[in-house]
């Protein structure tokens, strides 16, 4: 339920379904993923980044929490933070594709701006 008021743009409804669905199993990572996602998605990037670092703390090897946790601290204009973290991901996973799309991103607009 949560995942249609997700896409339907509807993030209250969203985060109280992932919540409840949590409150049932609080270990669901791919779970409180969604909910991250919808904070962010609602514009509170602070919850999300709470939550994707739940996720980390709960499963360091679960690497789609590390990589919306860089995306998120991206946004709070955290690079250096977020590139630490994208690097994370590629120690762990030697040719990520995402993280290396995000580094590759990230570094190209920091050349554009010299």
């Amino acid at each position: 339920i949560g995942d249609v008021y997700q896409s339907s743009g509807r993030w209250e409804e969203a985060i109280a379904e992932y919540q409840r669905a949590l409150s049932l199993g609080p270990a669901f990572v791919d779970v409180r993923l969604k909910l991250g996602n919808a904070y962010r998605d609602k514009g509170d990037r602070e919850a999300a980044r709470k939550e994707f670092e739940e996720i980390i703390k709960q499963n360091p090897n679960y690497l789609p929490a590390r990589i919306a946790l860089g995306v998120t601290l991206y946004s709070l204009g955290r690079r250096d933070e977020a590139v630490m973290t994208w690097e994370e991901v590629l120690a762990r996973n030697p040719g990520n594709k995402v993280a290396e799309m995000y580094l590759s991103l990230v570094r190209d607009a920091k050349d554009e701006s010299r």
